[in-house]
């Protein structure tokens, strides 16, 4: 994946932004669709917006959910991304996704947190 950082830092916690593309293809001998595009960026929600640093609280993204207002065009998406957790070791991420054209939809996973170390 190639990652263009818009807003924040992929480590560091908090909401962050982050430009994305596959750096191959899904398929090797067919490029990859818009929505591949998009499905593959929404994917990484909850690892662009982190809510501790990766070395004290590792998760399990355990569903996706990718709801789209129009189809998407091109191969770069954005996705701004907020990661909650709550006390019980669950949370979500949320995102908004966007190609270059603009709005194209938002994305939810559902959080399962561990603290390591």
């Amino acid at each position: 994946m190639d990652v263009r950082m818009a807003r924040g830092q992929i480590l560091e916690p908090g909401p962050a932004a982050a430009w994305l593309r596959l750096g191959r293809p899904l398929v090797d001998t067919e490029a990859a669709s818009p929505l591949a595009q998009v499905a593959s960026a929404a994917d990484l929600v909850a690892g662009i917006s982190q809510w501790a640093h990766p070395a004290r609280l590792g998760f399990v993204n355990a569903d996706l959910t990718i709801n789209l207002r129009r189809a998407p065009r091109g191969d770069w998406m954005l996705v701004d991304a907020l990661t909650l957790a709550g006390l019980m070791g669950t949370g979500y991420a949320v995102g908004q996704l966007h190609d270059r054209d603009g709005p194209v939809g938002q994305c939810v996973s559902s959080l399962l947190f561990e603290a390591r170390g």
